[in-house]
């Protein structure tokens, strides 16, 4: 079932950034078999002629939860955040974020108390700053991103391909840096 975007036509923690925007976000990555289900969904859609973030060749692309997003963050200490890890996590059934003709295919995460509290911790150790629309606590929309701008008219075929929702744990917390390009694990 569709979700409507808000005004700006992005979906939560996934606005463009056209090359070299600086944009920096905290992001959740997942157990080797997690990867490997969301890694799977990606291959369906490639195998069915759809748009996937599969096709991002970049090897910092791995499926993740984006925890927060801003323009600057400088380094910043987020042992508190990652010594409450791993948790466990639910992988929910695909949603799109839609606009117009177009959206971008989803698993939205279920909220539960253990990702709140590490979301919390992220923001609790990030300094005071601008948050992307719908990162900050209270107004995050937590999800996995399996493809960008689906066509609706194609939705129920790419829903018909990709596997079955499913658990899974969050084990670390990286840094994506879009101005240098890279990826620093978290401790």
């Amino acid at each position: 079932m569709p979700v409507d975007l808000p005004p700006d036509g992005h979906p939560p923690s996934e606005k463009p950034t056209p090359t070299r925007t600086a944009v920096v976000s905290i992001e959740l990555t997942f157990d080797a078999a997690t990867d490997a289900a969301v890694r799977a969904d990606w291959a369906r859609l490639i195998e069915a002629g759809m748009p996937s973030l599969g096709r991002h060749p970049s090897p910092s692309n791995s499926p993740h939860v984006t925890l927060l997003v801003r323009t600057t963050l400088e380094p910043v200490e987020f042992a508190a955040a990652v010594a409450l890890l791993p948790i466990d996590i639910e992988l929910g059934e695909p949603t799109v974020f839609a606009h117009g003709d177009r959206g971008v295919l989803v698993r939205p995460v279920v909220m539960d108390d253990s990702l709140r509290r590490l979301h919390l911790a992220v923001h609790d150790a990030a300094p005071p700053g601008e948050d992307a629309p719908f990162t900050a606590p209270g107004d995050w929309t937590p999800h996995v991103t399996l493809a960008r701008r689906l066509r609706l008219d194609r939705l129920q075929e790419a829903l018909a391909v990709l596997g079955p929702a499913g658990r899974g744990q969050g084990v670390a917390l990286r840094r994506w840096d879009s101005v240098t390009a890279t990826v620093t694990t978290l401790r």
